[in-house]
């Protein structure tokens, strides 16, 4: 993986073919034109694509951070580029400068909603009038779609809201993922039995619907199941923030400090407020017995 802001800088690359964008979900469509990019690039071209960072523009939401899509991207058939999005750069410049001059495309692939650059104005026609003068071919993907409907982050994120995340799963190729720093908490959940890791998730970050969940953890490479809860411990504490609390079923270790990826999977209840710690604690067994149900012949137990 590349850092994409050092090209500026550096000795650009040559014969390439380019796809470009936020990716943001890194949802089937996206694989679409990624997988086209890395056809289309054959034996001749090197297969390039360029992964916008949305985290630092204002007042931006979305479904992964830059951190997020690279996991997701991390075995894709092309190289990938981080950059910053080009949100403050008039979009014949980057064409221009960025992907024809530095990244040398001889091809660039896109979808056919493409927008991209200062206030969005680039797009489709832009890169069609572009491609004589730049001397790249432009080859624009169809827009895919699941159930007849084309696969938009809107689509997913409604899914979410109302509690189907397999729905979204089928859209998006992959679970939902938080990555982020394991931090102290209050040891609330070790002092009921149940140890647990907490996760802060950033500003911008589109969030499912609060609950319990069935979820994925994964420490150093290992799958494990486990129960995550979305929300604000309101049987606990009552935090002022969401927070994401994982309890790690077949698992012992000290996980403070690590960047851990959770992939909810599968909402088993909303949020309920308790009235005891051991009414918590009985829900919280039941919690796990779901978990272990949810995944009964997807995962070994």
């Amino acid at each position: 993986m590349l850092d994409g802001s050092a090209w500026y800088k550096q000795p650009g690359m040559q014969d390439t073919c380019v796809t470009f964008g936020a990716f943001d979900g890194v949802h089937l469509g996206h694989w679409s034109v990624i997988d086209k990019t890395a056809e289309l690039a054959g034996e001749t071209l090197t297969p390039v694509a360029v992964v916008f960072d949305e985290e630092q523009v204002d007042d931006a939401l979305f479904l992964t951070t830059q951190e997020e899509k690279l996991f997701f991207l991390r075995d894709a058939p092309v190289h990938i580029i981080s950059h910053a999005s080009p949100v403050v750069t008039p979009p014949e410049e980057y064409v221009a400068e960025f992907l024809a001059g530095r990244l040398g495309a001889r091809k660039i692939v896109v979808g056919e909603g493409c927008r991209f650059g200062q206030d969005g104005a680039g797009g489709v026609e832009l890169l069609e009038r572009l491609s004589g003068k730049l001397g790249y071919e432009l080859h624009i993907c169809p827009m895919l779609t699941q159930d007849a409907q084309i696969i938009t982050k809107e689509r997913i994120c409604q899914a979410y809201d109302q509690g189907r995340a397999v729905d979204a799963e089928k859209m998006l190729g992959h679970r939902y993922v938080i990555i982020g720093e394991v931090y102290h908490g209050r040891a609330q959940g070790r002092n009921i039995g149940f140890p647990t890791i907490n996760q802060m998730p950033p500003k911008g970050k589109y969030l499912p619907k609060l609950g319990a969940y069935a979820s994925i953890t994964e420490v150093d490479g290992v799958a494990y199941k486990s129960m995550t809860n979305i929300g604000r411990r309101p049987s606990l504490d009552n935090l002022d923030f969401i927070n994401f609390e994982t309890y790690i079923l077949d698992f012992s270790g000290n996980l403070y400090g690590k960047r851990i990826a959770v992939q909810p999977a599968h909402c088993i209840r909303d949020v309920i407020s308790f009235t005891s710690r051991e009414a918590l604690q009985r829900q919280i067994s039941r919690d796990i017995e779901a978990v272990r149900d949810f995944f009964a012949g997807i995962l070994p137990c």
